[in-house]
């Protein structure tokens, strides 16, 4: 008798779902880079947050100092969502914020964009 595929499970959280996704691939292209990268998700930028950037909303922040922690802001990147798709709104976050903390061009991030983004 031959094996059940079973369906592949979608958590119920696309968010999630797609900076997994983007992470993964980047962990897979990047892996010595990407091993001291941790990424959180808060809802929204705190008060401070919001004083740094000016008059623009951050997507992302970094950790104190020279780290490689990343938070993703979510309501920003899915307000973003609306006009270009969750997941392109996830990989640009992503690929903006592991640039920076890793010093690396963009496009070597997500290496299917030529000049980055």
């Amino acid at each position: 008798m031959a094996g059940h595929r079973l369906p592949v499970q979608r958590s119920t959280d696309a968010f999630h779902d797609a900076v997994h996704w983007f992470l993964a691939k980047v962990a897979d292209q990047l892996p010595a880079s990407m091993r001291e990268v941790t990424v959180a998700i808060e809802l929204v930028p705190s008060s401070l947050d919001l004083a740094t950037f000016g008059d623009r909303v951050p997507l992302w922040r970094l950790g104190p100092g020279r780290t490689k922690e990343i938070t993703l802001f979510r309501r920003p990147i899915e307000n973003r969502a609306q006009h270009v798709g969750l997941d392109e709104a996830v990989r640009d976050a992503l690929t903006s914020a592991l640039s920076t903390a890793l010093g690396l061009p963009a496009s070597r991030i997500d290496q299917t964009r030529s000049g980055g983004n």
